[in-house]
């Protein structure tokens, strides 16, 4: 069964599929003219989401522009030529850090937006939105790449949250200081490792590198994942760093990237190794929910060897009414609602003994007890739920 079209979550997905059938076209072309269109709502979500210029891509892409009302079509256009503009500012400012890094012999492999500059991802330069620029080094020379940073006249943004405790719980960090260049909108950040806690598990930084192949942003040689392990990194990235996934918060700018790379690269990637991946660090659950997600709202073909089942499409439907609500800038109290709420209070233990309170070995149990208690008591912890 579809999820309904009359939803902001479900119906800004649809639009910002890779791929469509003439029956999905007509489908949104339906919905556009249709009466119980909320485009207040459906703006809101994409702004939320910062897909707004995506949409804007995918709308033109499908002949679907004239269909909205004149001013926003004005207002979707402007923004996806700042957009333009803003993007031409981190890939000139990427190709210059790359650039610095290969002068003194520091390999680079980009990760998340940083990889689209390569490839052309969205077939559009202002359809990403980009937050910051994510480049993993080799551990030992991560240092060396922060004082060419600051040699290129960046400057760091400091974060709490991110420093060091002297404790077996640091493992957990995965990455430098957000660091940002002065009177733009440019920011890089250094990674170490792929990702943070579990989800740097799925993806340990020695299979990174040798998951990764060359690509080129200009003049200048890089490396990007393979397709596969690409995939993996959005999918982990997407699930569980900020308890995403047990939210049920899962970003369309995320989903709209997973479709996006399983859609070009379908020939490439390894979807049982995608999954297996998942399934040792125990997400095998939640990596079958949010494939089934793009399948559902996207309209992916999913691959014949990893078959859904019940519990994931349920799942799905626990996710997309939560985006939904979260449309809502004011959603009213209600039963489901207080389900979300109890559901993210069942799961916030394991997370949080699998993601802060992580440390290896027996014998570093007491230190994690603290620290569990310390995050499921924490007020922070209490507001991430809207609802």
């Amino acid at each position: 069964m579809d999820l309904p079209l009359d939803k902001p979550y479900n119906l800004m997905a649809l639009f910002l599929a890779p791929r469509k059938s003439e029956e999905t076209l007509q489908a949104l072309r339906n919905a556009l003219t249709g009466e119980k269109l909320d485009l207040g709502a459906l703006l809101y979500t994409a702004n939320l989401h910062m897909v707004t210029p995506l949409w804007y891509v995918r709308l033109r892409q499908d002949g679907l522009l004239p269909l909205l009302p004149e001013d926003l079509g004005e207002y979707l256009t402007a923004l996806h030529q700042a957009n333009c503009e803003r993007n031409d500012d981190f890939r000139r400012e990427l190709a210059r850090f790359l650039s610095a890094l290969k002068q003194v012999g520091i390999e680079a492999l980009l990760l998340k937006g940083a990889a689209t500059f390569c490839d052309d991802l969205y077939g559009d330069p202002g359809a990403r939105m980009m937050g910051d620029l994510d480049i993993l080094v080799p551990g030992a020379r991560a240092e060396e790449a922060r004082r060419i940073l600051e040699q290129l006249g960046y400057e760091e943004v400091p974060d709490p949250a991110m420093a060091p405790e002297g404790l077996e719980t640091d493992g957990r960090h995965h990455q430098l200081p957000r660091y940002r260049l002065p009177e733009t909108p440019v920011a890089i950040e250094i990674h170490f490792k792929v990702s943070y806690a579990q989800a740097g598990r799925v993806l340990p930084v020695e299979t990174a590198w040798s998951k990764a192949e060359p690509s080129s942003l200009g003049s200048t040689d890089t490396l990007i994942f393979e397709p596969t392990w690409r995939l993996l990194h959005n999918t982990a990235h997407a699930l569980v760093p900020h308890c995403e996934y047990i939210r049920g918060m899962i970003s369309l700018a995320q989903l709209a990237e997973f479709a996006a790379i399983a859609d070009r690269f379908c020939g490439r990637i390894d979807w049982a190794r995608w999954l297996e991946s998942g399934r040792f660090q125990g997400l095998g659950g939640s990596f079958i929910a949010y494939l089934t997600l793009a399948c559902r709202l996207m309209k992916l073909e999913g691959p014949s060897e990893i078959s859904p089942g019940r519990l994931a499409r349920l799942r799905c439907l626990r996710i997309a009414d939560a985006g939904n609500r979260n449309a809502r800038m004011n959603p009213s109290p209600s039963l489901p609602g207080l389900f979300h709420r109890l559901h993210y209070y069942a799961r916030l233990p394991l997370w949080s003994w699998q993601n802060v309170a992580y440390a290896q070995g027996w014998q570093k149990v007491p230190l994690r007890l603290r620290y569990l208690l310390k995050k499921l008591l924490n007020a922070k912890t209490r507001s991430k739920i809207p609802f």
